[in-house]
């Protein structure tokens, strides 16, 4: 294996901007996933955060390896594997009921990624392409029939311990829902070996019908396994999953939430803010702080439909200097 040129969990810390290009937790599409990765490396992102699947492993490390070798010197970024604790929406695909739908189309302009087709084949039958999709979810409530339905997407065990003791992985991401400690115990008990070390990031929302008490103990307990395995934790907070959203607000939810993690909990690690994320919110990141990214606050983004959305069909040169664009974005306003 080439040997690899990564920011480690240490460097990724000490980062003064930190940018996560988020691929997506089910999204598995890997003509896509090159592509993008390829795009977003020139521009000095922190982190990629991948679905725990092996094809998409390979991929994106190939990408890494071809990038590393017109580019010796370059610092790549971690790499990053997401995992399901309980359940989260992150980790879901759709499937049509073939008896209930009636083809209507509607779903079609909401898919951000064109998963969902009519079959040329088959007129009356919507097609989906399972790859492409990634959960978002867009497509349910449009539906008039209630034709759509969940497909849970599975870690199973060893190919998901092939994945996290590759050498190129350094990090990862803990998805939750629930909150569930038993869930997070049990992770740490059945990856410890291969967490060890690692750059650990908990993505969750805090939700106003939980207490502040039940969500800061299970962030306390979260740093205690950790700290067992020798790793680097890290914090997002994910106001609007998976939204794709370009509106003036779309990110407040994530700042008003790690603002709340903030005053009521104040991890000393950094803290970070996902869904909703796009070029509004450095501006609104100043607004609510005072200061914008920094990490005694807010300390970064994680991206994902709106960072695909920049370089969606470029060729390659002029998807490097989008990607390159977007992401300085974030992080010149201050």
């Amino acid at each position: 294996m080439t040997e690899n040129h990564q920011l480690n969990p240490q460097q990724v810390l000490a980062h003064p901007t930190f940018f996560k290009l988020i691929c997506g937790a089910s999204f598995t599409d890997l003509p896509t996933i090159g592509p993008l990765v390829e795009a977003y490396l020139p521009a000095g992102i922190s982190c990629i955060d991948i679905a725990p699947h092996p094809d998409v492993l390979t991929c994106v490390i190939k990408v890494f390896e071809a990038y590393q070798q017109v580019n010796p010197s370059a610092q790549l970024p971690a790499l990053m594997v997401s995992l399901d604790l309980d359940g989260d929406p992150h980790f879901r695909k759709v499937a049509v009921k073939p008896e209930a739908c009636i083809a209507c189309g509607l779903c079609l302009p909401k898919c951000p990624t064109d998963a969902l087709a009519l079959d040329a084949t088959l007129p009356e039958q919507l097609a989906v392409d399972l790859p492409k999709c990634y959960g978002c979810g867009r497509c349910v409530p449009v539906c008039p029939t209630d034709a759509f339905t969940w497909i849970p997407q599975t870690q199973l065990p060893e190919p998901l311990q092939a994945i996290l003791s590759n050498p190129w992985v350094n990090a990862v991401e803990l998805h939750t829902q629930a909150l569930d400690f038993d869930s997070l115990r049990k992770c740490f008990e059945d990856c410890r070996q291969d967490f060890t070390g690692k750059l650990i990031s908990l993505c969750f929302r805090p939700n106003e019908a939980r207490s502040f008490k039940v969500w800061v103990d299970y962030l306390q307990a979260f740093e205690a396994l950790v700290a067992s395995v020798d790793g680097y934790p890290l914090l997002q907070i994910d106001g609007k999953p998976m939204s794709g959203s370009e509106e003036a607000l779309a990110s407040q939810p994530a700042i008003e939430g790690a603002l709340q993690v903030l005053q009521h909990y104040k991890p000393q690690y950094p803290v970070t803010i996902s869904g909703g994320i796009n070029l509004n919110t450095p501006a609104l990141v100043v607004t609510s702080t005072d200061a914008g990214f920094q990490q005694s606050t807010i300390w970064g983004v994680g991206v994902g439909t709106i960072a695909r959305k920049k370089v969606a069909g470029l060729a390659s040169e002029s998807a490097m200097r989008e990607a390159t664009a977007f992401v300085e974005s974030f992080f010149n306003t201050n």
